[in-house]
C-alpha cells in the first residue's frame, strides 16, 4: 500500500517510459493516430481522443451530468481548473460508483488513487485505491499509456475524453473515460478527476476488493 508522501520508484520513468517527448506531443496535439503508433498493442486499444469536448458530443447522461458538475464549479482565477477545496463529491452522485480521483505526484512522474471506484472495480477485479499507477497490475505499455494522459492534462489543463479497450488477465473492458483538472492553492494541477464507464467484452472477473466509492 502506498503511504502518503511516498516517493517514486526510481525506474518508473525508464521502465515505463512515460517520460519520452515524442508520446506527450502526440496526447498534446490530439493526434491519436500517434498516440496509437505508441501505445496500440494486444492489450490497449485507444479508440477515441478527444480534448475539451462539447457537452452536446457526449454520449450518456452519466457522463454529461458528470461534466456539468465540474464545469459548474467555482473558478478561483479565469481559465483555471476548479479547486480541490470547492469539491463536493455530492455534485457528482450520479456518477459515484464510476469516479477516480488521483494525487499527482512529483509534477507528474506519478499518480496515487485516492478514490477508486466501487464500480471500476467491479470490471477489473481489483480495488487500487491508495496505491499508484507505476504498481497496477497492467503491462508496462498499459501503465505507459494512462500515465501520459494524465501528465497530458498537467500540460493542457483541459478536460480530455478518452475511449480505449484495455484486457487483463483474461478479461477486455472497453472504457469511456473522462478526465478533467483540479488545482490547489499552490499547483495549477493537482488532481485528476475522472469518471471511468466500463463496458465488459469478455468473462466478468472475480470481485476484487471492497472499494472506497
Amino acid at each position: 500500500m502506498a503511504q502518503i508522501g511516498q516517493s517514486v520508484p526510481k525506474d518508473f520513468l525508464s521502465r515505463d517510459n512515460v517520460s519520452r517527448t515524442r508520446e506527450i506531443d502526440y496526447f498534446l496535439n490530439d493526434d491519436i493516430e500517434g498516440v496509437r503508433s505508441c501505445f496500440n498493442s494486444s492489450d490497449t486499444q485507444i479508440e477515441v481522443l478527444a480534448w475539451s469536448p462539447k457537452i452536446d458530443d457526449l454520449h450518456g447522461n452519466m457522463v454529461r451530468s458528470f461534466f456539468e458538475a465540474w464545469e459548474e464549479m467555482p473558478r478561483r482565477a479565469d481559465n483555471a481548473p476548479p479547486n480541490t477545496k470547492d469539491f463536493d463529491v455530492f455534485r457528482f452522485r450520479v456518477a459515484m460508483g464510476f469516479m477516480i480521483y488521483l494525487d499527482v505526484i512529483e509534477g507528474g512522474a506519478d499518480f496515487r488513487f485516492r478514490v477508486f471506484g466501487s464500480r471500476v472495480v467491479d470490471s477489473i477485479g481489483f480495488d487500487w485505491t491508495g496505491r499508484l499507477v507505476s504498481e497496477m497490475p497492467l503491462s508496462a505499455n498499459c501503465r505507459a499509456y494512462l500515465a501520459t494522459s494524465y501528465r497530458a492534462i498537467i500540460h493542457r489543463k483541459e478536460p480530455l475524453f478518452l475511449k480505449h479497450k484495455i484486457q487483463h488477465d483474461e478479461t477486455t473492458v472497453e472504457w469511456n473515460t473522462f478526465l478533467v483538472p483540479m488545482s490547489s492553492d499552490t499547483k495549477p494541477v493537482a488532481r485528476i478527476l475522472g469518471l471511468s464507464v466500463p463496458t465488459i467484452l469478455s468473462p466478468r472477473p472475480a470481485r476484487g476488493m471492497s472499494s472506497s466509492f
